[in-house]
């Protein structure tokens, strides 16, 4: 799905500059798939609850407060790379998430 979404971005593109005529991997050419959904996997309280009194334990002071941050903010890991010192007040106590980092390592057994 993800490569469609990139083809069909590209080929945008690529008609906006007038290098192609059409975007055949458009909407407009190619019918949405119907019927997927990812499955989404969610912690309960009581398996909440057990993870953070794990990470407790953490000593590494990096990964402890990394994961303790997704765990209670509810951020997903884009989120949690795109974070910066200023985004922090702490004088209201409040964090602004304002970007997202998306990127993926390849191993050699690993390539959709």
């Amino acid at each position: 799905m993800k490569l469609k979404r990139t083809l069909a971005t590209i080929l945008a593109d690529a008609k906006r500059q007038r290098l192609v005529e059409h975007n055949f991997a458009s909407r407009d050419y190619i019918a949405p798939i119907k019927g997927y959904k990812k499955e989404v996997k969610i912690l309960n309280d009581k398996e909440a609850k057990i993870l953070a009194n794990y990470l407790h334990t953490e000593p590494n002071p990096r990964w402890k407060i990394a994961l303790l941050t997704v765990l209670f903010m509810g951020l997903r890991r884009g989120e949690l790379a795109g974070l910066e010192w200023k985004d922090i007040d702490y004088e209201n106590k409040t964090m602004t998430i304002a970007r997202s980092v998306h990127y993926r390592i390849w191993t050699n057994n690993q390539r959709t």
